[in-house]
């Protein structure tokens, strides 16, 4: 598993931007956002080793689509904060990671959330539930009062970073222009990059606990 480096991934997340606005499928402000991202990585140049974060005061703000409904509707991705760490072996390369795709209406009212994360843990012991998982819900920062009550289930998931919870809004959220998108040999290298590093360790634990007989794979998850 190769981990890309810090100024290689400042790369990736620029371009990535820049075909997300040439499709339209992001707003122009949303370029700030990842103008924000590149700057951090490059800043971390020479290290495999990286942190990055999206400020909820300037998140990644897709255009506005429709729902099944017919009413308006605007995706946004949130980073409470990604570090990723090269020499971890045994499970995916995140020390963090804290992402979310939250659905606004129109008029900036909170709609939707789901929340991608690596269970918290204190002392080395992890909260109940898979290690990397996805979840419903979660805070709703600004608005605690719509926060679910149910805090579970938390759906075993691979990592995903900010590129691929891009490239899932825009094959969700935007099917026509997904259509071209998806075979843009640019956009597919550097996605793949993504990908090798967020699902290589996972499907090789997942082939692991598929072999074991007297274990669940959830729990070894």
């Amino acid at each position: 598993m190769t981990v890309p480096s810090a100024e290689k991934m400042a790369d990736i997340v620029w371009s990535i931007g820049e075909k997300l606005l040439e499709t339209k499928i992001v707003e122009d402000q949303s370029m700030v956002a990842f103008s924000q991202l590149r700057s951090v990585l490059k800043g971390q140049k020479g290290r495999n080793n990286w942190s990055v974060s999206v400020d909820r005061g300037q998140p990644i703000v897709f255009s506005k689509c429709i729902d099944s409904k017919g009413k308006p509707i605007v995706p946004k991705i949130v980073a409470e904060g990604i570090t990723v760490n090269s020499t971890l072996s045994d499970h995916p390369p995140f020390e963090l990671l804290d992402l979310a795709l939250e659905i606004e209406t129109e008029n900036g009212a909170p709609l939707a959330r789901w929340h991608i994360d690596k269970a918290n843990s204190s002392r080395d012991i992890y909260q109940d539930g898979p290690l990397f998982h996805i979840q419903f819900g979660g805070h709703h920062h600004d608005n605690r009062h719509l926060d679910l009550p149910l805090k579970v289930p938390r759906w075993n998931h691979p990592p995903v970073d900010i590129v691929l919870l891009c490239e899932i809004v825009a094959a969700n959220f935007f099917p026509n222009e997904w259509l071209n998108l998806r075979d843009d040999p640019a956009w597919c290298i550097h996605v793949s990059q993504c990908q090798k590093y967020c699902y290589t360790a996972y499907i090789d634990r997942f082939k692991k606990a598929l072999d074991t007989s007297t274990k669940t794979v959830l729990n070894q998850f």
